[in-house]
């Protein structure tokens, strides 16, 4: 999941890393889920307790049914979200694996400074020009575009190319 370069360095240095080149999150991931684990029991026994003290039979039913089904709901819900955030993250870390392994773009903000120490807006460079493509507009029939200008499009039978020039009004 990680490469051995992220793995290499610590938290600390990924924390105080003001490039966003490496990620805090994986490494904090466990340890939330413990949290929010902790969390979960310690407020279903908060439960059962105040159930108990307003009625036994409250406390009972809040014992074998109640307390037990929101400390599963609660923690397949924050389970369900952290493994959502780990997903982001291994596709982010996959990504900047098929583009070469630079770190151009593998942070959030691009791998550059702020100020966009890259030169280009975010750490992404601009779009190169496509090669120009022909393409038939569905709503004329017999029309088709390149370059933006219209054609007319002649079959097959009749020979030859299509002419270059946009079609007369």
């Amino acid at each position: 999941m990680n490469t051995p370069q992220q793995q290499a360095r610590g938290f600390l240095s990924s924390l105080f890393d003001f490039s966003f080149s490496s990620y805090v999150t994986p490494k904090l991931i466990r340890v939330i889920y413990v949290v929010v684990v902790v969390v979960a029991a310690l407020t279903a026994l908060g439960f059962l307790v105040t159930a108990f003290e307003i009625n036994i039979l409250l406390g009972l039913v809040t014992l074998v049914i109640l307390a037990p089904l929101a400390f599963l709901f609660y923690v397949i819900l924050y389970r369900v979200f952290l493994e959502v955030v780990m997903a982001v993250f291994t596709i982010a870390e996959n990504t900047t694996r098929m583009a070469g392994g630079t770190t151009q773009g593998a942070g959030p903000f691009g791998g550059g400074s702020f100020a966009g120490g890259s030169g280009t807006a975010g750490g992404f460079a601009p779009a190169t020009p496509a090669a120009p493509t022909r393409r038939v507009d569905p709503w004329q029939p017999g029309v088709a575009t390149q370059q933006g200008q219209p054609t007319v499009e002649r079959p097959s039978s009749f020979g030859g190319e299509a002419p270059s020039e946009p079609p007369e009004a």
